[in-house]
């Protein structure tokens, strides 16, 4: 994930966040005051699913 101060029309100079984290991160959805909900999807079709794998994360952005 990047926030741009550019709009979002470049990725240089963005600021990247969990980086090698939380594995691939699926959707973002704005909640309001500043709080992100994320999803993650770790196994799709493939994989035997474990504990933790898919997750939904708040983040709050300062």
């Amino acid at each position: 994930m990047a926030r741009s101060a550019g709009g979002g029309r470049t990725r240089r100079g963005a600021e990247t966040f969990l980086t090698e984290e939380y594995g691939r991160l699926r959707m973002v959805v704005a909640v309001g005051d500043g709080r992100l909900l994320l999803t993650t999807r770790e196994t799709d079709t493939w994989g035997t699913p474990v504990p933790g794998d898919d997750r939904i994360l708040r983040l709050d952005v300062r």
